[in-house]
């Protein structure tokens, strides 16, 4: 049996934070499903947890010697403003946001999604014994035949 599709925005690490991660460390207890981890870092990534830090002001070039003093004072205003903006320490996570981000995230996990299309099928073929798969996927998450875990597995060992 030969798989030919499109590669997908997999669930597990063709994202660039998700590359970060050692996926090869990680055991599942049944495949992933791609929608519930879009969700989920899309939760993650774009949910707040605490205010947005103030915006940096446009600094101005550094006026020339024929600037005028309201030139002068004002650049010397706005530069001062950014360096106080940049020493701040980072906004503190809202606890109710935090917990609203959770409970978001349990949802996400309790919802009833569809595995990875392409790992869901090599897995009812019998494994990529039984199956040629032709994507540019860097890797896939397959099912130990012995402890029924899934693992994901980097492909051409790289």
């Amino acid at each position: 049996m030969e798989v030919a599709l499109e590669e997908l925005a997999e669930a597990l690490g063709e994202t660039n934070d998700a590359k970060q991660i050692d996926f090869e460390d990680l055991e599942f207890p049944n495949l992933v499903s791609t929608c519930a981890s879009i969700m989920s870092n899309f939760v993650r990534n774009h949910f707040p947890i605490a205010l947005p830090p103030p915006d940096m002001p446009k600094v101005p070039p550094i006026p020339s010697a024929g600037a005028s003093d309201w030139d002068k004072a004002e650049y010397l205003r706005i530069s001062e403003l950014a360096e106080r903006i940049r020493s701040m320490p980072d906004p503190e996570p809202i606890p109710e946001l935090l917990e609203r981000r959770r409970n978001m995230l349990e949802a996400i996990r309790l919802l009833d999604l569809p595995p990875n299309p392409l790992d869901d099928l090599i897995d009812r073929l019998g494994g990529v014994d039984n199956v040629a798969e032709m994507t540019g996927r860097s890797g896939r998450v397959l099912r130990d035949e012995k402890s029924g875990i899934y693992r994901y597995v980097k492909r051409f060992g790289g």
